[in-house]
């Protein structure tokens, strides 16, 4: 029978792993947002956590468009690569960045807005809608996470799981029988420090976009390098570190918890 999970599990997963995620790395992700706009970075305790329930809110249409295309992805694209080489998980993973950016863009637009003027989610949310801006951040967001998410696939898959076995949800070839305690944790961990120290200058790109609403994306990126270089576009490194390792592999954690013990008996059936 076929190994593969149904959607339904692996998005059931890639929420909880999503929620963990954010949960961890809320705070620091609030202060790497500020910081890119040129503001303090502390915002209060309470000001930490202004946002949060839009990516929690958006967990399951993001993870449900990730998937769908990450699976389309395997069958239709991997092939032409060699299925299970780098160069196929690095065009899986584009590919299911470009899909699930759409998804993406209106949650992060109001988790951004959220963050850096300090306003509740629903206030975010009304004050995008009523401009027509939720979308306004659709192409630096598709250009982000293009390759955000080939990175972290080839990653996973390449440098920080030879002799980890990751949940099927992800990798449905991959046996489940053999997970260790922390492994999860350290994959998921180095593959968003991986991530995000190559995807930061697009982000800051991104944040600025979203927020500084009459300028174009060029006049944006001529912003951002007249005011330091190279080195502006980094701007929010510490925290996006800082928050990378945990929330990652608090995702990892949780997608694996998931799996592990509320799909052990399904999983078992498929691989009869």
């Amino acid at each position: 029978m076929s190994r593969e999970a149904p959607l339904w599990q692996a998005v059931v997963c890639g929420c909880a792993g999503g929620t963990g995620a954010t949960l961890v790395g809320h705070p620091l992700e609030t202060m790497k947002a500020r910081v890119q706009m040129g503001l303090p970075s502390w915002p209060g305790l309470r000001g930490l956590y202004v946002g949060l329930a839009a990516p929690i809110l958006g967990n399951v249409p993001f993870w449900a468009c990730y998937f769908a295309s990450y699976r389309a992805a395997q069958r239709h694209v991997a092939p032409y690569f060699g299925d299970d080489t780098a160069a196929a998980q690095l065009a899986v993973g584009a590919v299911a960045g470009a899909a699930s950016a759409v998804a993406l863009t209106p949650i992060d637009a109001v988790k951004v807005t959220a963050q850096v003027d300090q306003v509740s989610t629903a206030a975010a949310f009304r004050r995008l809608r009523e401009r027509r801006e939720l979308f306004r951040a659709l192409l630096p967001t598709v250009v982000r996470m293009i390759p955000s998410t080939a990175v972290r696939s080839f990653c996973v898959r390449h440098l920080f799981s030879r002799d980890i076995n990751l949940p099927q949800v992800f990798f449905y070839a991959h046996d489940a029988a053999s997970r260790r305690g922390w492994s999860p944790f350290l994959a998921g961990g180095l593959a968003g420090v991986a991530e995000w120290a190559f995807i930061l200058p697009v982000d800051t790109v991104k944040t600025r976009f979203t927020m500084l609403r009459h300028a174009s994306l060029a006049a944006v990126v001529r912003g951002v390098w007249r005011e330091g270089g190279v080195p502006a576009f980094y701007r929010g490194l510490g925290p996006t570190l800082a928050r990378s390792f945990p929330a990652n592999g608090a995702a990892f954690v949780c997608i694996d918890g998931i799996d592990r013990y509320c799909f052990r008996d399904a999983r078992e059936v498929r691989l009869r």
